[in-house]
């Protein structure tokens, strides 16, 4: 049962994670390359809020760009079942001890129906890799 329903409120805080990414998918349906991690899954009962999303790079890296995809649970290889929902440029970055990588951060502001995701994938290969969090909550 949803926390609240007049505004709607989430439940519990909910946090989705993907492993460092390289690979280039260039798709701009989903529905092409394997490269396709889950970054965030909404609740299956009541479904799930998404804030932002929180993109870390983890070294040297060239130019490339984070496409964000909401997927309705369906198949990612069927066009239909997936929409970009979010694109954003990331900077080159160069690995250094003394200084801070970026975060950048993207914001969402997006309830999920039950049991639908979001899916993260770059556009060119990178060296070192990004990672990319979510930050939302269950209802």
């Amino acid at each position: 049962m949803p926390a609240g329903t007049n505004p709607i409120f989430v439940n519990r805080p909910r946090v989705g994670m993907s492993n460092t990414i390289t690979a280039a998918n260039i798709t701009k349906t989903l529905s092409t390359g394997t490269l396709n991690p889950v970054l965030f899954e909404s609740n299956t009962v009541n479904g799930s809020y998404i804030d932002h999303i929180r993109a870390k790079p983890l070294g040297t890296n060239v130019t490339s760009v984070a496409r964000f995809f909401l997927n309705n649970g369906g198949i990612t290889t069927q066009a239909n079942n997936n929409s970009m929902i979010a694109e954003v440029t990331l900077s080159p970055t160069t690995a250094t001890q003394n200084a801070a990588q970026p975060n950048l951060i993207i914001p969402i502001k997006l309830a999920l129906p039950p049991a639908w995701n979001v899916h993260v994938t770059l556009g060119t290969a990178v060296a070192a890799g990004w990672t990319f969090t979510a930050f939302g909550g269950d209802y």
